[in-house]
């Protein structure tokens, strides 16, 4: 059995490559340039290659959506305050919206089926999360349900418009409607 040994970094370089270059446009020598290894260094930390990397890049989506999950689940803090972290926790992920979506680029290009059912299973594992939050509203499960499909449907398309625009504002201005619902649905849950 191999020990993982992996730089902490190495594996959010390699997933930020994804997310900048597409799974294809990933290459070995990209990430040879992009994180200073050479070939047998890069097999060292990624025994199985290429599909190894963008698991593990995987591996860092599931783990900020459980951390997203994690503060949606927290007791005692008001709904405000959890969009608020999770809000402040998207602006830095995706850099003000000039970073793709890990989960967009694989979707959206022809990966491995593994790749594929496991970018779908993150998709609804943050549907789900979201909808939890809308839940904690008095959003009824079905309508929460469309919501959370909603918010991160046009989340991805206020990342594309971001990156192709060179231009925080798509990202911004969807950030500050779901900001807004959230608010809303806050008051609604003081007043009762």
């Amino acid at each position: 059995m191999k020990e993982n040994n992996s730089r902490p970094d190495l594996v959010a370089e390699v997933a930020r490559t994804f997310r900048a270059n597409g799974f294809h446009g990933t290459t070995m020598s990209v990430i040879s340039k992009r994180t200073g290894l050479g070939r047998s260094s890069i097999y060292h930390h990624f025994g199985r290659g290429k599909l190894e990397m963008a698991q593990r890049s995987l591996d860092l989506i599931e783990t900020f959506i459980d951390v997203m999950a994690v503060t949606i689940s927290a007791p005692d803090i008001s709904l405000q305050a959890k969009w608020g972290t999770i809000e402040g926790m998207l602006r830095h992920h995706y850099e003000g919206g000039q970073l793709g979506c890990l989960l967009a680029v694989f979707a959206m290009e022809d990966v491995p089926v593994e790749l594929r059912n496991r970018t779908k299973a993150l998709f609804d594992l943050w549907i789900n999360a979201t909808a939890r939050l809308y839940e904690s509203g008095g959003v009824e499960s079905a309508d929460s349900h469309t919501l959370a499909q909603k918010d991160v449907a046009a989340l991805q398309g206020a990342l594309i418009l971001s990156r192709a625009q060179s231009c925080a504002t798509p990202f911004e201005r969807t950030l500050a409607e779901i900001t807004t619902r959230f608010g809303k649905l806050s008051a609604g849950i003081q007043g009762r």
